[in-house]
């Protein structure tokens, strides 16, 4: 890039290849950068009397001297334009002026360098700039007093000047660059791809077009646009709105204000073959399986993934397409199933369609009865049903009368008659069977895994099942827990009033009525119940309180953290919050004290490896301040180094407050 200032005696605009990119100010320098190669520079003069259309460019005779400027002195012209050329015209040729952003190209050493001279470069320009941000392997985002360049990591050199709002990356593709409030494209090589000229740039895209605006979002006049990756714009009319891409569709949104309502419009645009369907919709859907429900005059039909109307709209309502290419269509208040040609399966004649399965729905009639249809086949069943619900894409629950049963649908066989008072999804392999107030369990064959006479059924596992009974005067409120098997044999020496199925432990948390326990999974007690309580695991560990103390236990009973402590946090992470005798600190999940226990107050979370906490007078010690005389608050990791701290009265942090364990201390406090 070639950068070339200039001082025009005039305000005015400056035009680069028919695009504008800058205001011209009068007597100020106006700087802008040019690729290599040839140029005409020229002014516009005003247009001929009773011609406003007519513009006659005259060329200028740019000369440059070493500094790369030139003063320009016409007063009378305010437009200023750099026009391309493929061959030099006179002394327009614009090739070896250098600038801060650029070394001559034929003495450049090569670029390639290895990753340890890569990394004292990055070092170098930590030292030199506020901030530095990678953009690619190459660039690096580079910022000094709020202000934004671009830099080559290989070359050494900047390849966007330190002087921009904002330069952020988008994608590993391409960077966006941000002046006085607009936006443009930066190559992954840092060369602008478009003018700034954008009020908004789409980033983090996968689409082939990139979206960009033109205008403020609350005016009238604004408008959306499409660019490619080289910073082309694709030639559309302007639109209210475009919407990120379905497959290679975009949706384009237009409307128009009649009597203070805003009527809305929506067509298409392909990135890949690049029609263009200009907005002709009222409403419009969303994509599947390469069909999308469109709305025009009040009727719905569907475009194909490249916007082709293929289901011309004539329907009230419809839905999306499934994954067999079935859709639910409404027709004068009757539904019915079409496939993806817009030709009928299912007659529109039923009150309502339920998809059941892949390929079932349960279709119901004004009587509120309903029967199941096969849309592959077309096959109704022919037995009518008070009710059906899914259960898996082979088997059915179904409702006769008050009673239910199960329905095999691909053998289109009854497995069990309707003769249970509820039948629910106990996992994904049983069946949860009610008769009056005892329950059981069923297979997916039907088939009785337990007799329906327990009062609950909780966890199963491994072909063993925990399972609650009455007391003897059919108390629900005394029932006893126990772990059994498919036979109905103990596996507990006694029973538990509740039991809690820790999965991260593999263990049981049992309860007596008193105190808590723990059980493995095949019923056997690793602990009888003596806790006051025992918190669920977390990272291996979980809290307990005996007396009125906590501490910590291992899934096989084991004490790991002593029970000494007035509070302990559950461990959400491998070291948790702890206090004793009225001060703070922290542990570990091995129960080592980490932090001592000698803050008066603290934050209730540990936050990337850092605890908010509070102290008072000289119970620590400030190299700035030995005679500490007031309270203080600042962080603590969970090494126990204090980080920090600052005279203030402490206090719970604020939920957007998270300390960075990356930084050194110097940048953690408080204000």
């Amino acid at each position: 890039m070639t950068k070339i200032s200039f001082v025009s005696k005039v305000d005015g605009e400056l035009f680069i290849d028919g695009d504008k990119v800058a205001t011209i100010t009068a007597n100020r320098p106006c700087e802008f950068e040019l690729p290599k190669g040839a140029y005409q520079f020229c002014f516009n003069q005003k247009p001929i009397e009773d011609d406003d259309d007519l513009w006659y460019p005259q060329e200028f005779d740019l000369r440059l001297n070493g500094s790369g400027s030139v003063d320009i002195r016409r007063e009378d012209w305010n437009e200023v334009h750099i026009i391309s050329h493929t061959t030099t015209i006179g002394d327009v040729l614009f090739t070896d002026v250098m600038s801060e952003c650029e070394n001559d190209a034929e003495n450049d050493p090569n670029p390639e360098v290895d990753a340890d001279m890569r990394n004292v470069r990055m070092e170098k320009l930590k030292s030199s700039y506020d901030k530095v941000i990678p953009f690619n392997e190459a660039l690096i985002i580079v910022v000094r007093e709020d202000r934004y360049g671009l830099y080559d990591l290989n070359r050494e050199r900047l390849v966007q000047p330190v002087k921009y709002q904002k330069i952020w990356s988008a994608t590993p593709e391409y960077a966006i660059i941000q002046q006085d409030n607009l936006c443009g494209l930066l190559s992954p090589e840092g060369e602008k791809l478009t003018p700034i000229k954008y009020s908004w740039i789409e980033a983090n895209t996968t689409a082939r077009l990139i979206r960009v605006s033109m205008g403020s979002y609350t005016s009238p006049d604004s408008w959306f646009g499409l660019v490619d990756r080289s910073g082309m714009e694709i030639p559309l009319a302007q639109h209210t709105n475009i919407y990120s891409p379905e497959g290679d569709l975009f949706t384009l949104e237009d409307f128009d204000m009649c009597f203070d309502t805003p009527i809305h419009t929506y067509g298409f645009y392909n990135e890949r073959s690049g029609e263009y369907i200009r907005p002709k919709y009222d409403q419009v859907g969303t994509l599947y399986y390469n069909r999308m429900p469109v709305c025009r005059d009040g009727l719905w039909g569907y475009v194909d993934g490249k916007g082709h109307e293929i289901i011309a709209p004539r329907f009230r309502q419809v839905g999306n397409f499934i994954r067999k290419g079935f859709a639910l269509v409404e027709l004068d208040d009757l539904f019915g199933v079409i496939d993806r040609q817009g030709n009928y399966i299912v007659q529109p004649e039923y009150r309502t369609i339920e998809v059941t399965a892949e390929h079932w729905v349960a279709a119901y009639t004004e009587s509120d009865k309903c029967r199941l249809i096969n849309l592959q086949t077309g096959h109704i069943m022919p037995t009518i049903y008070d009710r059906v619900e899914y259960l898996n894409n082979r088997v059915m629950i179904f409702k006769r009368g008050e009673q239910w049963g199960l329905l095999d649908m691909e053998a289109r066989e009854t497995l069990i008659a309707a003769s249970y008072d509820d039948l629910t999804p106990h996992n994904d392999y049983l069946i949860l069977a009610r008769r009056g107030e005892q329950v059981g369990l069923l297979d997916l064959q039907g088939k009785e895994v337990l007799p329906v006479t327990y009062s609950q059924i909780g966890a199963c596992r491994d072909g063993l099942f925990w399972v609650a009974t009455p007391n003897e005067d059919d108390s629900l409120s005394l029932h006893k827990w126990r772990c059994i098997d498919a036979q109905g044999n103990d596996k507990t020496p006694r029973g538990y009033k509740e039991c809690y199925e820790s999965l991260e432990a593999g263990v049981f948390r049992v309860y007596d009525g008193m105190k808590e326990g723990l059980c493995d999974l095949q019923g056997n007690e690793i602990i009888p119940p003596t806790f006051d309580s025992i918190y669920d695991f977390h990272h291996g560990v979980a809290v307990v309180c005996r007396n009125g103390h906590m501490g910590a236990i291992d899934a096989s009973g084991n004490i790991v953290v002593p029970i000494i402590y007035d509070n302990l946090w559950n461990f959400l992470h491998d070291t948790t919050l702890a206090s004793r005798d009225g001060k703070w600190g922290a542990v570990d999940c091995k129960g080592r004290e980490v932090i001592p226990c000698r803050y008066q107050s603290t934050d209730s979370r540990i936050r990337n490896g850092y605890a908010k906490v509070g102290i008072t007078a000289l119970a620590m010690t400030d190299p700035d301040n030995p005679e500490l005389t007031a309270d203080f608050v600042g962080y603590v990791n969970k090494s126990g180094e204090e980080i920090r701290f600052t005279r203030e009265i402490p206090c719970y942090c604020d939920a957007d407050e998270t300390p960075d364990p990356n930084l050194d201390g110097r940048d953690i406090f408080l204000n």
